[in-house]
Parts: C-alpha cells; structure tokens; sequence
C-alpha cells in the first residue's frame, strides 16, 4: 500500500498515466480544502483483507459497512461512497469516507481486482450500487 498525502510522494512515483491521474486528483482535492487529501494506491502484494487496510473495517477492502457480513451475502453493504472503473488506466478508484468528511480515494489496478473475485463483487455488483461514472477531474 502507498499512501500519498503530500507533494513529495506524489514526486516518487514513476512517470505513467496513472501519475498524472494522481497528480490530476492530488491538486483538485487540494483546491478544494486546506486538509491534505489521502490518496491509497494498492499495490499487487498487499493483503488486501489485512490489518494495513483496516481503516476501511476489520476486513480490509472487503469490509462490511455493518461489519456483520462477507462478500457475496444478500445483506452486505459495501462501505465506499461510490466505485467507478477507468479502463484507459486499467484501473478502479473508489471513495470512503470515514465520519463523513475524512476522505480515502482508493485506487486499485484491474489486475489486482482480478486477482480477486469477492473484491470485484464489492465494486462492481448491481446489489451494492454497481459501478459510478468516474468523478471528473
């Protein structure tokens, strides 16, 4: 996992599409308040359902809004605000917030969400809102 919150991580970052995405976001989050946006870019080893992804809930990105149920279950409800997929970039980014008004932006690469059935079922299935149009920059 690689959290960006200031310049400097966005300056280690090697030069992509997806940088530019960063940047892009990075500086109209930033226009939009003076609190440093938080930016979590999921990496291809990260224990996706592990303690470092914990802020989302106690089973990482594929926590339960209610922490009662797993994926797949009739009753549960994911806890991003919305999911969208951005295939030029080959890439999902979803938001959540946390007390509604601290902001993740979370980005995950399709080869990572398909590596990973039930995380694709969070973000993308009709019974939790499916997939949003992805938010302008």
């Amino acid at each position: 996992m690689r959290l960006i919150t200031h310049r400097s991580h966005l300056d280690a970052l090697p030069a992509s599409d997806l940088k530019i995405h960063i940047q892009s976001r990075f500086d109209q989050l930033t226009e939009d308040t003076d609190v440093p946006p938080n930016i979590v870019l999921v990496e291809a080893n990260d224990d996706i359902p592990g303690p470092d992804y914990a802020f989302v809930g106690s089973r990482g990105l594929l926590s339960d809004l209610f922490e009662e149920h797993r994926p797949g279950h009739p009753d549960f409800v994911r806890p991003y605000e919305w999911a969208s997929h951005l295939p030029e970039l080959r890439l999902y980014e979803t938001l959540l917030l946390v007390n509604n008004e601290d902001g993740y932006w979370i980005l995950i690469s399709e080869a990572i969400v398909g590596l990973h059935p039930d995380l694709k079922w969070v973000l993308t299935d009709e019974s939790q809102g499916g997939l949003s149009y992805p938010q302008p920059l």
